[in-house]
């Protein structure tokens, strides 16, 4: 899976030894901390999918809406630092058995408890990876503005940071919003598993508003995405899956507009969605 993502493609086929270093710790964590991922499954029934897949999609996802240029513009290390914090972004939900927090706080929190995660495993399970902290630190701001409401993310003082790290230009806040935007592009029926609410459909009977988000991924009609368009078409069964879709879409065209906003006059742009909510129900 992962030797099928785009940016993984390009990132592989650049030749030069400082590029071929730093690539060989994405299959590092992939390997160990795919496992982790496959926890939060566990924890979290009610929610759509966490694990390494959710990881491997947002990579995708994001790869194909950058343009052959915009790919290439992208240095070695901002495309490795992408790939790790697509495996760390969810990983404070992890924590669940090891805080005091319950269950819906500490999802509430998850971008920000991310760092405990991330700094045990740079500390214990990622090697003598050089230039360790500057990494970790562009990692962890990255995995922390997932989280985050657009105005504050922008406002963040590490979003303007520029890196040069072991000669590979680092942008702090163009990584945020690659990885934002591929998370929130990843809404098609894989996210959401038809014989896991089955089991747990008496927790969802508890939580319609889990149940709607979960089924709404599976009421996508059509979904293209390429470096010029990006439309999505979907259906909604009630009230509650509109509002889900018209917040979900609200975040995405948000988010592509700043980003375009920023990055355009450096000939970095994203398509704007095209997007379009079915009602399926009779008012």
């Amino acid at each position: 899976m992962l030797g099928d993502i785009v940016l993984y493609k390009e990132l592989v086929s650049r030749q030069d030894e400082k590029t071929k270093y730093y690539s060989t710790y994405i299959i590092q964590i992939e390997k160990n901390f795919a496992p982790i991922l496959e926890y939060i499954k566990a924890e979290y029934p009610k929610y759509p999918d966490h694990g390494i897949n959710h990881s491997y999609r947002i990579m995708e996802r994001i790869s194909l809406i950058l343009s052959n240029e915009f790919r290439k513009e992208l240095s070695s290390l901002e495309i490795v630092i992408l790939f790790f914090a697509a495996f760390f972004h969810d990983s404070g939900m992890c924590l669940l058995e090891s805080t005091d927090k319950d269950e819906e706080e500490l999802r509430s929190e998850h971008h920000l408890a991310a760092k405990k995660v991330i700094d045990m495993f740079f500390d214990s399970g990622i090697g003598g990876l050089r230039e360790k902290e500057r990494i970790k630190g562009a990692v962890t701001f990255v995995c922390e503005a997932h989280g985050l409401l657009l105005e504050d993310l922008v406002k963040d003082r590490r979003f303007h940071n520029i890196d040069k790290i072991d000669t590979f230009t680092v942008r702090y806040g163009l990584l945020a919003f690659l990885l934002r935007i591929g998370d929130l592009m990843d809404l098609e029926s894989e996210r959401a598993n038809n014989f896991r609410m089955m089991m747990y459909s008496e927790n969802f009977k508890k939580d319609p508003l889990s149940y709607d988000h979960n089924l709404r991924h599976q009421r996508v009609l059509q979904y293209y995405y390429d470096p010029d368009r990006l439309i999505v078409r979907v259906s909604a069964d009630n009230e509650c899956q509109y509002g889900i879709w018209s917040d979900w879409f609200g975040y995405l065209s948000a988010d592509i507009e700043k980003f375009n906003a920023l990055y355009a006059r450096n000939g970095l742009f994203l398509p704007i969605p095209e997007t379009i909510i079915e009602k399926a129900w009779d008012e």
